[in-house]
């Protein structure tokens, strides 16, 4: 997944996946903190900043179990 965003700065790559935390001057900081918590604790999968350029793009890499590969609850 990428975007065409302003990128995030290095600062704060190692908080993005809290709540509360935003590139933006309005908002709430809680879309990355959502999609990994829905990916990473429900879906068993793995989320995980691949490159960020400041004014270019933004990369994510989401990785998901197959269906014939998921843990029994």
């Amino acid at each position: 997944m990428a975007d065409n965003g302003k990128g995030i700065p290095r600062a704060l790559r190692k908080r993005i996946w809290q709540s509360n935390v935003s590139t933006k001057q309005r908002g709430w900081g809680i879309g990355l903190f959502l999609v990994r918590r829905i990916v990473e604790e429900i879906h068993g999968g793995r989320v995980e900043l691949v490159k960020s350029e400041p004014g270019e793009e933004t990369v994510f890499r989401i990785r998901l179990r197959c269906a014939g590969n998921r843990r029994s609850p």
